[in-house]
């Protein structure tokens, strides 16, 4: 991301919820919910590119969550 920090992205299930985190190391930066997602779904990819993060979903009942989130240094989804 940016000029050059790495970082890392992991897809996390809260309550009933799924979000997207974004860690700096063991420090969580940011976290974006990833709507329309159930987390008793499962995670079918979790493609990284410079600039933004591809997560796709499959709910319970088959139905296909794909979002494309900005990442920046230090934020998601802006």
């Amino acid at each position: 991301a940016g000029g050059g920090e790495l970082r890392s992205v992991a897809v996390v299930t809260l309550g009933s919820a799924v979000a997207v985190d974004l860690f700096d190391g063991s420090r969580r930066l940011a976290r974006v919910p990833l709507r329309g997602a159930d987390r008793r779904g499962q995670l079918v990819g979790l493609d990284a590119r410079p600039g933004a993060v591809r997560v796709r979903w499959r709910n319970q009942d088959g139905e296909r969550v794909e979002r494309t989130i900005p990442v920046s240094a230090g934020s998601l989804g802006r």
